[in-house]
């Protein structure tokens, strides 16, 4: 028996692979529950493969502690918006591989590490 649950988004976007950091739940039965939220929320990927596995606490400690290593280093990227999860560049004109953080246009906030001319843009569609 495991000690948690993985659950995992993988999907394809211009040929590049695309993921969400793993969740971790407690019971199969949750998990499930979960990769079908998730199966429903990125539904619009053609390529969209959630998994489910079973890990146990230490893995899920290490995954949990890359995560966290990887949030930490990203606060000083650039954030960028997409109107589309499909776009091949950003509203500012950065193309898709080159920028680090990518948000949609719905959820993008000025300030910060936000880009500049995609705020300026945000901002006028608004």
């Amino acid at each position: 028996m495991s000690d948690l649950w993985r659950i995992q988004a993988h999907w394809t976007v211009s040929g590049q692979d695309q993921s969400y950091a793993p969740v971790f739940e407690k019971s199969e039965e949750a998990a499930r529950a979960a990769a079908r939220e998730i199966e429903a929320t990125l539904s619009h990927f053609s390529t969209l493969e959630v998994r489910v596995d079973a890990v146990s606490e230490e893995v899920a400690s290490e995954e949990l502690e890359r995560q966290r290593r990887a949030q930490a280093a990203s606060l000083s990227q650039t954030r960028h918006a997409f109107v589309e999860p499909t776009d091949d560049k950003a509203l500012c004109g950065v193309p898709l591989e080159q920028a680090k953080i990518k948000i949609a246009i719905e959820l993008f906030q000025p300030g910060g590490n936000a880009c500049p001319a995609c705020a300026e843009r945000v901002q006028a569609t608004d």
